[in-house]
């Protein structure tokens, strides 16, 4: 018995100092304003919509991100891409005039996105629970055929748990490529990368991520997929089993299936850009492209200036910018997508495989 104590009280002793090493840790890169009080799931839940989506409101205190800690790295200087909305537990599309009603998800500072969950935190908008997110996307998609596209940003994690962080999808139930974080037996998180219905595809990229930041980029043309973490090609690999006609689109942020939320989570992303590849320069191995977009390296605080023209013609050609303002019809047939139940048959197909158990977040 003597054994067994002095065997169990190391341990959580090892617990308490690797706890409060990660708490130190992430102190400084924020710091939280407490400007406004941010209520309990179950106080907050009496006063919003059930079973639609609604726009809260659901306030939160203001986070202040430290810039000189967060915004370093290759993408510290490029704006956060355009169009984005968010995907909620209260709504499936937020767009951004309404994002200071979901402050207790989602804020802004600089070229920084904020992603916020706090414990009981639940998808309500529909009969999907245990299912809790804050996610950003893309509204410009790409089809197998449109060349080579990218989604690239820094990720600084700090409060986490297991759950996708990234996500290359071909339809709003379906997803090629996720990226995720896994939780080990001493209680840190390990950045891995995955892909539905395979599962050898999946990949450490990065040990130990809490406190840390990292820069991402992916690549995929519809079929294929490279991701890149710190400038090294990790991953080349393939989902050729997309339907045709379906647009691909890039979700960042945190969807963490499984359960309600059992703690408060606090992510941030900077500089995401999401759309035709670009060359990067310096250590950068690139996909061969017919239009080199040689945009990166010393300049990349100047990216709105040197967006090349055949970029700008690229988007302007494109639902996008122009397409997707409110109440317009390809808005509406994207949230129409995006509320959708899953197609049957493709469920049964892929996620009913056995070899698909406890793989991915679906």
């Amino acid at each position: 018995m003597m054994i067994v104590k002095a065997t169990i009280v190391p341990f959580f002793l090892l617990l308490w100092a690797s706890s409060c090493r990660a708490s130190a840790d992430i102190e400084e890169f924020f710091t939280d304003l407490e400007d406004i009080p941010n209520p309990s799931w179950f106080s907050l839940k009496e006063t919003l919509v059930v079973g639609e989506n609604s726009y809260g409101p659901a306030y939160g205190s203001t986070i202040q991100v430290n810039h000189d800690a967060v915004q370093v790295g290759r993408y510290a200087h490029r704006e956060i891409s355009r169009p984005t909305a968010l995907h909620s537990v209260t709504n499936s599309h937020v767009s951004p005039k309404d994002w200071d009603q979901m402050s207790r998800w989602y804020q802004e500072d600089g070229n920084t996105q904020v992603f916020r969950l706090f414990p009981g935190d639940d998808t309500i908008r529909n009969s999907r629970v245990n299912a809790p997110r804050s996610e950003a996307y893309g509204l410009v998609g790409w089809l197998r055929g449109d060349g080579w596209f990218e989604w690239s940003g820094r990720y600084t994690f700090l409060k986490v748990r297991p759950g996708a962080v990234l996500q290359i999808k071909h339809n709003s139930t379906y997803w090629s490529l996720q990226l995720i974080l896994e939780e080990n037996a001493d209680g840190t998180f390990d950045l891995k990368y995955v892909k539905l219905r395979n599962i050898s595809a999946k990949t450490l990229l990065m040990q130990d991520v809490v406190g840390k930041g990292v820069d991402i980029r992916v690549l995929d043309d519809g079929e294929n997929h490279k991701v890149y973490v710190n400038g090294e090609l990790k991953v080349t690999n393939k989902m050729t089993d997309r339907p045709e006609g379906e647009d691909n689109r890039a979700r960042w942020g945190l969807y963490s299936p499984k359960s309600a939320m059992d703690r408060d989570i606090l992510m941030f992303v900077t500089g995401a850009y999401v759309g035709p590849a670009l060359e990067e320069s310096d250590d950068w191995t690139d996909p061969e492209t017919d239009s080199p977009k040689n945009i990166w390296g010393f300049w990349g605080g100047f990216f709105d200036w040197l967006v090349p023209d055949k970029v700008k013609a690229w988007f302007s050609n494109r639902p996008g910018f122009d397409s997707y303002k409110e109440g317009s019809a390809d808005l509406l047939a994207l949230i129409e997508k995006l509320d959708a139940e899953p197609d049957p048959s493709f469920y049964d197909k892929y996620y009913s495989n056995p070899d698909n158990e406890g793989y991915g977040y679906l």
